[in-house]
């Protein structure tokens, strides 16, 4: 009789609390909830879904591209464009050249006048890729693990020039 009545084990679950949140976190994204507000449903997301379903219905050529206009979205880079012949690239240009030009011509006898870029923006992207010391100032003298030496009479001189 002592047998049958032996105590039962105590089980104690331990459930660590950062798992059960992200848990909840993550039933939560997968099955928005109805009594949610409109408002609050991710948009981009849902076009992002019915976009990819789409995608089946197009042709292989149409799917391709997006794959990669998708791939390049999370950072890839383009791919290489396809060679041409330099003379009918040359023809190419000149029709895109002509069509600018017909459309200048358009606006502006519609009355609509765009602004020029400025020369200054020009100028920065007209560099040669290195970087360039605009800095007015001490030019002379030489430049050794981040220090410039300058002589005295070097320093004398910018003296008399900034004043």
């Amino acid at each position: 009789m002592k047998g049958s009545r032996k105590r039962q084990p105590e089980v104690i679950v331990f459930e660590e609390p950062a798992r059960k949140q992200r848990r909840h976190n993550v039933r939560q994204e997968r099955f928005p909830s109805t009594n949610h507000d409109v408002g609050s449903i991710n948009f981009k997301e849902i076009a992002r879904e019915v976009r990819e379903l789409g995608v089946s219905g197009f042709k292989k050529k149409d799917q391709r591209r997006y794959k990669q206009q998708h791939a390049q979205a999370l950072g890839a880079k383009a791919p290489k464009k396809q060679k041409m012949p330099y003379p009918l690239l040359m023809e190419l240009k000149k029709i895109k050249d002509e069509k600018e030009q017909k459309k200048k011509e358009l606006e502006n006898a519609m009355g609509i006048f765009k602004k020029k870029k400025s020369d200054k923006d020009k100028q920065i992207l007209q560099g040669s890729g290195r970087w360039v010391d605009r800095s007015k100032g001490l030019d002379g003298g030489k430049f050794k693990k981040g220090v410039r030496k300058v002589k005295q009479k070097d320093v004398a001189k910018f003296k008399k020039s900034k004043t």
